[in-house]
């Protein structure tokens, strides 16, 4: 942090949204300077060099960054970028590596990160697209994932034990286990912590949430609860597309916050490879926050995440003031106009000349 502070000391201050506004207090170490200039990002004089003066601002004021997470049932990796008014093109690769580290990297081409994510998936032509997708709210999509992977469980301990697989599905105990154990965890061969990882938006995994989201599910006809003992199970049309995600490959999910001021709004679209399907997950930020969930070919997949990328940066527009209203008493300094068709009126007049509405 301390080299950082040294590359953007004669720049303005650093916004708030800015990742090196923790790097203020950084006191650079006296070989600081020279590693950078022998690096090429500080010239002779000390400053920015020419080339990284633009992937410095890129940090000091962002106006946009992008999360790119990548996993599999081994790893996940996570790469962050900014970008920023002075190249609206190019993006600054900076991500934290520990306390006091952290990787540059300059420029970094939106199509680098669409590459990076259909490298990690592993993506293949062809992927059929199971017919299953609707728009979920935080809490269902807590509900979904923690359902998949409490019934997952359940038939791992019926295999286990030699014993059928339960045909009522799963109690409202078991679901929200699984909610919690997604939370506090980032086991990625479990769904819950997958889509944790890769959706931007946080709810509380207790027992009132799990159940308020299984009922939306059941709404959706995509759950079914049995009368009788209460458990909830996938409803036959939706138990294929339920069994490929009880075995999750590899995902990749690219998160982009644009700051309204200092307000983020979000965006997000995460792929998960399965054995026999892509599910995407397209999540945008607003007053009712809704998750798009489904499978997808390949193809769909990919646009959706040069959508995502190629969105302009939005920017805060300034109000037009608005003229104050002239005072108006019908005669003399002011103006009176018909509230019907918007015609001067004539002073003391009792209807519109115009369109003969009483005043």
């Amino acid at each position: 942090m301390g080299q950082m502070r040294l590359l953007a000391e004669h720049l303005p201050k650093p916004a708030d949204t800015s990742p090196l506004h923790f790097a203020r207090n950084a006191k650079p170490g006296d070989e600081d300077a020279g590693l950078l200039a022998k690096e090429g990002l500080l010239d002779d004089e000390g400053m920015p060099a020419a080339q990284w003066r633009a992937a410095i601002e890129n940090l000091v004021a962002p106006a946009r960054q992008v999360v790119a997470a990548f996993g599999n049932t081994a790893s996940i990796t996570e790469l962050h970028a900014f970008q920023g008014a002075a190249s609206p093109q190019k993006l600054t690769g900076f991500t934290p590596r520990g306390e006091n580290e952290c990787t540059l990297a300059w420029p970094v081409e939106p199509m680098d990160l669409l590459a990076l994510a259909t490298t990690a998936l592993g993506l293949e032509a062809n992927t059929p697209d199971l017919g299953a997708g609707a728009d979920l709210t935080p809490r269902a999509l807590t509900a979904f994932a923690a359902l998949v992977d409490a019934i997952r469980e359940s038939e791992i301990e019926a295999l286990l034990a030699r014993e059928p697989n339960p045909e009522d599905g799963v109690d409202l105990a078991s679901v929200t286990r699984a909610a919690q154990a997604g939370a506090l965890t980032t086991d990625t061969r479990w769904l819950s912590s997958v889509v944790r990882q890769m959706i931007p938006v946080e709810v509380e995994a207790n027992r009132k949430t799990v159940e308020a989201g299984l009922g939306e599910l059941v709404k959706l006809d995509w759950v079914a609860k049995n009368a009788k003992s209460g458990n909830h199970a996938f409803n036959p049309d939706m138990d294929i597309p339920r069994r490929t995600l009880s075995a999750p490959v590899a995902f990749a999910a690219l998160s982009v916050a644009d700051w309204i001021g200092n307000e983020p709004r979000h965006a997000c679209v995460g792929g998960l490879r399965t054995i026999g399907a892509l599910w995407a997950f397209e999540f945008r930020s607003g007053d009712t926050p809704l998750i798009r969930v489904g499978t997808v070919r390949e193809t769909t997949f990919l646009l959706a995440l040069q959508a995502l990328l190629s969105a302009p940066v939005e920017t805060p527009q300034p109000k037009v003031a608005e003229a104050p209203p002239k005072k108006d008493t019908g005669y003399g300094g002011g103006h009176k106009f018909c509230t019907q068709c918007g015609a001067e009126l004539t002073p003391g007049a009792k209807f519109c000349m115009a369109c003969g509405a009483q005043v």
